[in-house]
């Protein structure tokens, strides 16, 4: 029985800790100890108990050799004797049984333990891969798969998360990113080539921007990028570096330029869809006005 408590209150002492339960786990171990005492203590009455019968039976056996030599005893006491004899014998047998019991129990005990430790390494390790292949799929489900900016859903969760918290954040920027006559591009290159475009221009945003800003894919040649809690000025003067980097960048025989689009929320737009359209206004605006070269228009909102 207390070998079965000693199983539970170590395998509960191991889940508390595992689910970082320490208080309850601290408890169970207590509990686990006291039974361990328990157990030992028992062990230690059997054993005595044993030593007991045999240095009664030794008595017995002088008193017995005694009695024989100074004849002062008759056959009646001698079968008297015998049968203490065989009765202190039968007790050390039951004792002798009784500590092989608890060595198989031990044994049995351990190897349930082992298994026990077997299954939980077991459970571990899928509930880490699990958590690892979820994680993977999470990464995958937000990123455009060309580019590894974040995709489309995931800007404007962003953006409707910044509307969402007008008390931490007056002010932010929203930059769009149009990569000029990229159409001219997959249809003299081919759009293997425009992929790779596409790539390069994406790693100088995500290399411009760092920590700083939010890069992600809005669709075709067209990339957005936030700027929390940035004002007009900051953003235009990023605006322009990021600019200046895809002009100056290598794009082999291919000469690349964008178009940027500059919005500053102060949150009076009503929605996040508003205050992209306005940045995409600019935009358009540059494209069907400065059609050989790259510029930027910034937009209050």
């Amino acid at each position: 029985m207390r070998f079965h408590q000693l199983y539970s209150y170590n395998s509960l002492r191991k889940a508390e800790k595992s689910l970082g339960n320490y208080f309850s786990a601290l408890k169970y171990a207590e509990q686990e100890i006291l039974t361990a005492e328990l157990l030992q203590k028992e062990k230690d009455d059997n054993e005595t108990i044993l030593m007991r019968a045999k240095l009664h039976s030794k008595k017995i056996e002088v008193e017995l050799e005694s009695l024989k030599e100074s004849k002062q005893i008759d056959q009646l006491q001698i079968e008297k004797g015998k049968k203490e004899l065989e009765i202190i014998e039968k007790e050390r047998e039951i004792s002798n049984l009784k500590l092989e019991k608890n060595r198989y129990a031990n044994l049995v005990l351990a190897s349930l333990l082992t298994l026990c430790l077997g299954v939980s390494v077991y459970i571990y390790r899928r509930f880490t891969a699990s958590k690892k292949h979820n994680k993977e799929l999470n990464y995958l489900a937000t990123r455009d798969p060309l580019t590894n900016c974040y995709n489309r859903r995931v800007l404007f969760d962003f953006i409707n998360k910044y509307f969402d918290s007008t008390t931490s954040i007056r002010e932010y920027c929203i930059i769009l990113i149009d990569v000029d006559h990229f159409k001219r591009v997959n249809d003299t290159y081919g759009h293997s080539t425009g992929d790779k475009v596409l790539k390069n221009v994406a790693k100088v945003l995500q290399d411009s921007m760092g920590d700083d800003g939010i890069v992600s894919r809005f669709g075709g040649e067209e990339f957005c990028i936030i700027l929390p809690s940035s004002s007009q000025e900051e953003a235009m003067s990023k605006a322009e570096k990021i600019r200046q980097k895809i002009e100056d960048e290598d794009f082999g025989d291919i000469s690349i330029t964008c178009s940027l689009g500059v919005t500053s929320i102060e949150f009076q737009a009503q929605t996040a869809t508003e205050s992209h359209r306005s940045s995409g206004f600019s935009t358009f605006q540059i494209q069907v006005t400065w059609a050989q070269s790259s510029h930027i228009v910034g937009y209050k909102f």
